[in-house]
């Protein structure tokens, strides 16, 4: 499976493309706290199915900081714009 992402077009990196590839970014440093925020969307996708709701998490991120987390809302609220706001 090719590099996911430093090209915006997943599975096409080829290894010599991306800045991943070229040395420009390490990934013990980069892709842990990456990992950590899709822990965090995942978390609150699991807090969808607690209201019997479809599991969708989303987590905004700028700056390396969590600016906002949630999750679908919308069976619970019957409202068809809840999701994950």
């Amino acid at each position: 499976m090719g590099c996911i992402g430093m090209m915006n077009v997943p599975g096409l990196c080829g290894g010599r493309h991306c800045r991943r590839h070229r040395g420009q970014i390490d990934e013990r440093t980069v892709f842990p706290r990456e990992d950590y925020f899709m822990r965090l969307a995942l978390r609150r996708a699991e807090r969808a199915l607690e209201h019997e709701d479809v599991p969708i998490g989303a987590v905004v991120v700028r700056g390396g900081e969590v600016w906002l987390a949630a999750h679908n809302e919308r069976e619970l609220r019957q409202d068809p714009t809840a999701h994950a706001r």
